[in-house]
């Protein structure tokens, strides 16, 4: 309004952009004129509810990080009087550091010192309410720093395959991550067992991984988290390794000799299988094993496989010894039998003679001396340089003997007048002791040949 208007004819005068200044009517007009006041005339005011229009000074805020935003109030763009009481409408997760009132400046302005974006995710959104309305939204979107989300464990040693419970705890900028957050866990598959692939975080942002173990004898593991796109920092874990408790098994550990089978060496660690993939060696005294692997890598369960591993030497039992990573692993000791009916033996007499009646049995007698040879076999192998023990057979030292490269044991036979009554003949009966079992040998048939002119 002017302070003074001419009237026209008919009394009138034009106020062509009257504007109400309050919200709330009736708004009250008089004039005065020829010294006179007139009567009040009543104006209502009508309120558009789509009028009110929120804007910020920022569209962009850093995830967890305050900062000062003014916030402008209009309506139909006319600023709002300085006073007017605003409340601002947002959703409690999604912002801070907002008070539950402003009372609007000059211009229709004021100022959150410390504004917060509480979730990563934008945009964020705010509005408020006055003079009896709800404004237009203001919208922020959020930028999350690449460096900012960190990651600590309350452990920074593991011992090798050993179970231990870790807790890990996610942080952005310091602050811990909210509840229910899932982060995914970064790691080389050779360094960790019992570790998952992603977790969920409890309160202080944190989560436990209950078994975690260390596959490697040898650190630092490295471990990061992945969330909201970021990547943490890595954890490092230093690994304590006892080379004394590295220990060697074998399944079977019982041979018969000379019959192959199927064997599997497990390596293990404080009693747990060794993982996958761990280089291991295997030896034996030359001469006692055949078809044992000289190395390879670990399977499975900590296991090596010796297919049709053979005992070829009664005399056990016979020690394994294995390595993993140059570590001694200890020995394993292999016992070996033999059974009865996979024995066999046979004879060779030099010069022959001939029995009684033309017999080709071997026959010896106290008129010549005999070379005897004695060849053994145990499952149709001869048992070639094998220790044995024989007994009855007439070497200048009966007892403890090593059979030849094709397991034979060869005597000179000398036998007296004394050791044959005159017309007695007889049977040889020597006695073998192989692997700790004791056979029968039927030996040469004795004739009494005194009168040898």
């Amino acid at each position: 309004l002017n302070a003074n208007y001419a009237l026209e004819a008919g009394g009138r005068f034009k106020a062509p952009k009257l504007t109400a200044l309050k919200h709330i009517g009736p708004l009250q007009i008089t004039v005065k004129a020829i010294g006179l006041v007139s009567n009040s005339h009543d104006l209502g005011v009508n309120i558009d509810p789509g009028g009110l229009m929120l804007s910020a000074s920022k569209s962009e805020l850093e995830y967890l990080a305050g900062d000062a935003v003014e916030f402008t109030v209009t309506y139909y763009g006319a600023a709002l009087p300085a006073g007017t009481q605003v409340t601002p409408l947002f959703e409690p997760g999604e912002l801070g550091g907002l008070s539950a009132a402003y009372i609007l400046q000059a211009n229709g302005k004021f100022t959150v010192p410390n504004l917060t974006a509480l979730s990563h995710a934008g945009p964020l959104a705010i509005k408020v309410q006055a003079v009896g309305l709800e404004s237009s939204e203001a919208f922020f979107d959020v930028i999350i720093n690449p460096g900012g989300l960190g990651l600590s464990a309350n452990v920074t040693e593991l011992e090798y395959l050993s179970q231990t419970v870790v807790t890990l705890t996610v942080t952005y900028m310091g602050y811990p991550l909210d509840t229910g957050t899932l982060v995914e866990t970064v790691f080389d598959a050779d360094d960790f067992n019992n570790l998952a692939g992603s977790y969920q975080t409890s309160g202080a942002g944190q989560f436990t991984a209950n078994q975690m173990a260390a596959q490697k004898p040898q650190g630092p593991l490295s471990l990061k988290v992945r969330a909201w796109g970021l990547e943490s920092n890595s954890v490092l874990f230093n690994v304590r390794f006892d080379s004394q408790k590295l220990g060697l098994s074998a399944s079977p550990d019982v041979f018969e000799l000379f019959r192959p089978d199927n064997a599997a060496f497990t390596f293990t660690y404080n009693a747990i299988p060794l993982p996958a993939g761990v280089p291991v060696t295997l030896s034996a005294s030359s001469g006692l094993l055949e078809n044992l692997p000289a190395s390879g890598q670990t399977t499975g369960q900590g296991r090596l496989s010796a297919p049709n591993l053979t005992a070829i030497k009664a005399s056990g039992p016979i020690e394994v010894s294995g390595t993993a990573w140059g570590f001694s692993a200890g020995t394993v000791e292999l016992a070996v039998f033999v059974q009865a009916q996979y024995f066999s033996s046979s004879l060779d007499i030099s010069p022959k003679i001939t029995g009684p009646g033309g017999s080709t049995e071997p026959y010896v007698s106290s008129c010549v001396n005999f070379t005897v040879t004695l060849a053994l076999t145990y499952r149709g192998r001869n048992l070639s340089n094998h220790p044995a023990e024989i007994y009855g057979f007439k070497l200048s030292s009966s007892g403890s003997v090593t059979t030849d490269g094709l397991g034979r044991v060869t005597g000179l036979m000398t036998y007296s007048e004394a050791d044959v009554s005159p017309g007695q003949t007889g049977m040889e009966i020597y006695r073998v002791i192989v692997g700790g079992t004791e056979f029968t040998v039927p030996g040469p048939q004795l004739l009494d040949f005194l009168n040898c002119g």
